[in-house]
């Protein structure tokens, strides 16, 4: 029960961390790759993972790095001793699991981005306006030359 709070705590940190810098590589893999995605079930299950792998990290981070963290309380007295010898022992632990779940945030997002793809071609990923007919899409009721 005495964990919950540096958990909640980590989880808060991990979480925006994961969900921007992880949302600017898939926007980019996306933007280079050209693939057409469905971007709200996207952005939803990307949310969604986010928050599970952060807390996830932050669960493991807490629990590795406990064994360090005990010995460096035992031997001090003053709370604020204690909070820096806590995020000094712990902080190596904290850091490397965070990167394995930034690491593992990329592999489940890579197959959250697979199953988001759409299946139909887009007007902007087809031959310049023409079908395959050789007709001129029209939109907005105007015909556009190419």
């Amino acid at each position: 029960m005495s964990d919950t709070i540096p958990i909640i705590l980590l989880t808060i940190f991990w979480t925006p961390v994961y969900w921007v810098i992880g949302g600017t590589i898939f926007a980019v893999i996306v933007f280079l790759s050209m693939i057409k995605v469905r971007k709200a079930l996207f952005s939803f299950l990307f949310s969604l993972v986010t928050l599970l792998v952060a807390f996830g990290t932050a669960f493991a981070g807490i629990f590795w790095a406990q064994a360090d963290t005990t010995g460096c309380v035992v031997r001090q007295d003053v709370f604020i001793d204690q909070l820096s010898s806590v995020i000094a022992c712990g902080i190596l632990e904290i850091s490397l699991v965070g990167v394995a779940g930034f690491l593992a945030l990329l592999g489940v997002g890579g197959i959250v981005l697979y199953i988001c793809r759409a299946k139909n071609q887009s007007w902007v990923d087809s031959d310049h306006g023409v079908d395959k007919k050789g007709e001129v899409f029209v939109f907005d009721n105007k015909p556009h030359s190419f």
